[in-house]
């Protein structure tokens, strides 16, 4: 296996973890919404999820990324990542990367999401006012707009 290789299968470790991550987040939300779920329900589920994330075309994957990496990075780039990510800290790094942006998301998802609501409030009062310089819109608008076919 060559270095591109080696460090292409050290990168695609995260995406790993991030499926089961995944899969163990649904699972906790489809007990959340359906609590009568029986274990039997369960470990059906869990079966299809791995059989999923089995069926993915990793070397597929490989084949398609290697040219992306080549273009840029250089062959010495490839070395020092992949002797970090070999390395005890690289591998902390990818082990403990899903879960670092998992906890982010659910601390920072919210506020982004608060910030832009209240961003398209203060657009839609504006509008409301004819203050407004952008006009928000339904799709009715659009197709009430158009020109009609004859």
């Amino acid at each position: 296996m060559n270095k591109k290789t080696l460090f292409l299968v050290i990168a695609l470790a995260p995406l790993q973890q991030l499926f089961a991550q995944m899969r163990s987040m649904n699972r906790e939300e489809l007990k959340k919404r359906h609590p009568d779920i029986n274990a039997e329900e369960l470990a059906r589920m869990d079966r299809e999820s791995e059989d999923l994330v089995k069926s993915f075309p990793i070397d597929e994957m490989l084949n398609d990324m290697v040219p992306i990496y080549q273009r840029h990075f250089t062959q010495p780039e490839i070395a020092a990542l992949t002797a970090f990510y070999s390395s005890p800290a690289g591998q902390k790094f990818l082990h403990e990367t899903p879960a670092v942006t998992t906890e982010t998301m659910r601390i920072v998802y919210p506020k982004i999401q608060a910030r832009v609501d209240a961003a398209l409030k203060r657009a839609e009062q504006k509008e409301e006012r004819g203050t407004g310089s952008v006009r928000l819109h339904s799709r009715e608008d659009e197709t009430s707009a158009r020109p009609r076919e004859r």
